[in-house]
């Protein structure tokens, strides 16, 4: 780049400047002189081949030129200005030949634009204005795709292109008035894509020949734009251009992800076929962006080819030339998630189908590759990590840390074996971006290769388990090591005991903490374990069949026990059904401490692979992959030596099928072991109902039998939630408000609509607290009803539920 700086002659215009600011004759005397150093140096058509020439940087130097010219003439030195017309007039002789110009590329634009500025400088040169007026407004016009992406694949050439309409309008409407208002008409056409690529940082992202920078101060204006708050979503399907957004409100907390499927010619365009961009409050997947125009360079090579972007590599096999085959092909968007899927022709035989899925109602987003091969090929997916980002391997799952804290999950899913490998820097596979030209930095990469197959289907499923559906952070931390478990401490002063709470099943992907409202009012240091190894956990006890995963959490547990001076006798361990299985295994593991457990799975197998529970044979695999799982499953905690240190609560419903699959055998295998073991049975049916029943047998026991009192919140009767219900027209409303001071975590809500009492819709938790159903046919007023439901998100068993009839709407 230096060269073309030089050769360009931006010195000039520095020179000039500071005779502008400091009239000293010997300025532009000094500006003359390296021009005609220039001169004796380079010549044309001798040079043609080398930097001198090159066609824009050739237009650069004209306007470099015309400005010294102008100089020489306001400060009298007429003598040197007609020398310098003389080269100029050379100089446009050069720019003027048809086969000189660069063609319809902002290459071109830069070389009649520096011809028009001559144009006006001088008099019978109408041929060359013409011709220039003509292929500029050619090529504005041509250069941009009919949803307003210029066709150069690169954010910053597309905005290079709408600001020059910008800033050299006032020379084409001087010359051309009808050229120039079609000119302005668009680059309000390209403002829409200029407004939605830009990222949260509010920079270019790192897409084609795109440094990640921040855009001019005047980026918002050279489009025409009134407004500078992005869409939920983009899609630019000529483009080839897809946006996805969970919530531009949240601004550098919103998930953002970019999808590239356009090819529209070679100019700027890089091997990312279907690549993706993605960030969730900071990035995730990154693009390596251009490292120089040196082509011959070995990095400048790598950031053209695939093996520097997310997208599907397939060894020996070349893309093909010919634009428009690869696009986007579809979108769908709703409250719940946004999703786009492209597909790629360019290789010979090959159709790579991928759609993409943010999901706004919980912090995931799913990307799923589909690949048909005319005949076996060895084919991989890469994934270009962030810099900065530590990946962690373990099994089909890669856990991303930042200054070690866990900011994101990698969880591959295949419908054949895949064979997953991190690279870094020179060490394949190879993975660098360049902040800026010339500018080199080593990054991880992910590699998912299939082996030689001619059919592949892949799911890949990025989640951020410290990161709420509204961008909020949660304030876990990650232990060191090889296995990166992620825990929430909340220490409480004088304390000498310790309770360690492990989380019970949730949905695929949403992984969370239990019973930390309810155990807020315990003046007792808690450890909160959150278990996000696997689509749905693992117990936190094994990935693989290895069984160092649940290694790690107990010296996870050790540490804390022993920083803070804990004597063993004074460890609990707490949860609910797989939650409570966990406290079973790491109690008696660690051969100490109290166990309070609801409606535990003793049995894992036998509860993951006979009792229907969707997903369960995956969650199975995850732990112990092979036909002898189940066994394997079911001895983990029953193989594991009773202790008569460890002193065991159980709470379990009578009709709960835990009862007697689960809680019976294992409380006769303590008591024959010798060991001590309470069952306490409540008198309900549903394994649904363990989060109303659970915290009460919690404080229960750790006032009966530990003497820990729980701290009240609110004194008296429990705060009441407020539901409103009204009609308005065709929909009944529903709105939720929250009892003053109820809780200082973030919050979300959930609306059933009932008729007659019997529930008909419902509207799952989410952030709004109003909600809108439809009015039902042939309903009198007094038949509908809305129940509410608010709960914080961070701890699902603190809620509240109230039932309103439909009535007036309230107050404002």
């Amino acid at each position: 780049m230096h060269q073309r700086s030089l050769h360009m002659h931006a010195f000039i215009g520095d020179l000039v400047a500071a005779y502008e600011q400091q009239p000293l004759r010997g300025w532009l005397l000094c500006a003359i002189e390296l021009v005609d150093d220039w001169c004796s140096r380079f010549e044309f058509p001798r040079d043609a081949r080398i930097m001198a020439f090159h066609d824009e940087t050739v237009a650069r130097r004209l306007g470099y030129w015309l400005r010294l010219y102008f100089a020489l003439r306001a400060a009298g030195e007429q003598e040197l200005a007609d020398h310098m017309w003389q080269k100029i007039n050379a100089i446009v002789a050069i720019l003027s030949e048809d086969s000189f110009h660069a063609g319809p590329n902002n290459h071109g634009m830069f070389q009649d634009l520096a011809l028009l500025y001559f144009c006006v400088c001088t008099q019978d040169v109408e041929g060359i204005q013409t011709k220039s007026l003509k292929r500029l407004g050619e090529y504005f016009s041509q250069s941009v795709c009919r949803d307003g992406v210029h066709k150069e694949h690169s954010p910053a050439y597309h905005f290079l292109v709408a600001d020059n309409i910008y800033r050299h309008r006032p020379l084409i409407e001087r010359l051309d008035p009808a050229n120039a208002q079609a000119l302005g008409e668009l680059t309000g056409k390209m403002g829409r894509f200029g407004l939605n690529i830009l990222t949260p940082e509010l920079k270019y992202p790192p897409l084609g020949d795109t440094q990640p920078v921040a855009p001019p101060s005047h980026y918002y204006t050279a489009f025409g734009l009134q407004h500078t708050t992005p869409d939920s979503s983009a899609f630019f399907f000529d483009g080839g251009f897809a946006v996805l957004r969970d919530d531009p409100e949240k601004r550098d907390q919103q998930t953002y992800a970019v999808m590239c499927a356009g090819h529209h010619g070679d100019y700027h365009k890089h091997q990312d076929d279907l690549s993706v961009l993605l960030y969730a409050g900071e990035w995730i997947l990154y693009e390596s962006g251009p490292y120089g125009y040196d082509y011959a360079h070995p990095l400048s090579k790598h950031g053209y080819s695939t093996a520097a972007h997310s997208t599907l590599m397939l060894d020996g096999v070349e893309p093909s030339n010919e634009t428009g085959r690869v696009s986007l092909e579809e979108s769908r968007e709703t409250r719940q998630l946004v999703q786009v899927q492209g597909r790629n022709l360019r290789y010979a035989g090959v159709e790579h189908e991928r759609a993409m899925t943010v999901h706004r109602s919980k912090p995931v987003v799913d990307i799923v590759d589909k690949v048909k091969c005319d005949a076996p090929r060895n084919m991989s997916l890469l994934w270009q990590l962030a810099p900065g980002l530590k990946a962690v391997k373990i099994g089909d799952e890669v856990h991303l840390l930042k200054e070690n804290i866990k900011v994101a999950k990698i969880s591959v899913q295949s419908e054949t074996p895949v064979d997953l490998t991190l690279g870094q820097g020179d060490q394949s596979p190879a993975g660098y971006v360049f902040p800026r030209l010339g500018e080199a930095m080593a990054t991880a990469v992910l590699k998912a290769a299939s082996g030689e197959t001619s059919s592949w289907q892949c799911r890949t499923t990025v989640t951020f388990p410290a990161r709420s559906v509204k961008g909020i952070n949660f304030p876990f931390e990650t232990f060191p090591g090889d296995w990166p478990i992620q825990y929430l401490f909340e220490p409480r002063g004088n304390s000498d005991a310790l309770f360690v709470v492990f989380p019970a099943l949730a949905p695929e992907f949403e992984y969370r903490i239990n019973y930390r409202r309810v155990l807020r009012g315990a003046p007792v240091n808690q450890l909160f374990v959150v278990d996000d190894f696997g689509p749905q956990g693992s117990y936190l006890i094994a990935s693989n069949g290895n069984l160092e995963l649940g290694e790690a959490v107990c010296s996870l547990i050790e540490s804390f026990r022993i920083k803070l001076g804990i004597d063993k006798s004074r460890v609990i361990f707490m949860g609910s059904s797989k939650g409570g299985a966990s406290a079973l295994y790491f109690a008696n593991r660690l051969g100490y401490g109290h166990i309070l457990a609801g409606a535990p799975q003793t049995r894992i197998g036998h509860f993951l692979l006979r009792q229907d529970l969707e997903n369960g044979p995956r969650l199975a695999n995850y732990m112990f992959p092979g036909e002898s799982s189940e066994e394997k499953l079911n001895r983990l905690i029953y193989d594991l030596p009773v202790h008569e240190h460890v002193s065991c609560r159980i709470h379990v419903g009578r009709g709960d099928h835990h009862y007697e699959s689960h809680a019976l055998p294992y409380v006769e295998h303590v008591q024959k072991q010798g060991g001590c073991v309470e069952l306490d049975v409540g008198e309900y049916s549903e394994h649904s109902e363990l989060g109303q029943h659970f915290p009460t047998f919690l404080e229960n026991a750790l006032r009966d039998v530990f003497g820990i009192k729980m701290r009240k919140f609110y004194p008296g009767a429990a705060p009441t939630l407020v539901v409103s219900a009204w009609r308005e027209g065709d929909e009944v409303v529903g709105q939720i408000t929250l009892p003053e001071g109820w809780s200082t975590e973030p919050v979300e809500y959930a609306f059933y609509l009932l008729i007659n009492d019997e529930k008909k819709v419902v509207r799952w938790y989410e952030e709004s607290s109003t909600v809108r159903f439809a009015w039902p046919a042939d309903i009198a007023p007094q038949d509908a009803s809305i129940r509410g439901f608010a709960r914080e998100v961070s701890s699902h068993d603190y809620r509240l539920a109230a039932t309103a009839s439909v009535g007036t709407a309230p107050m404002p």
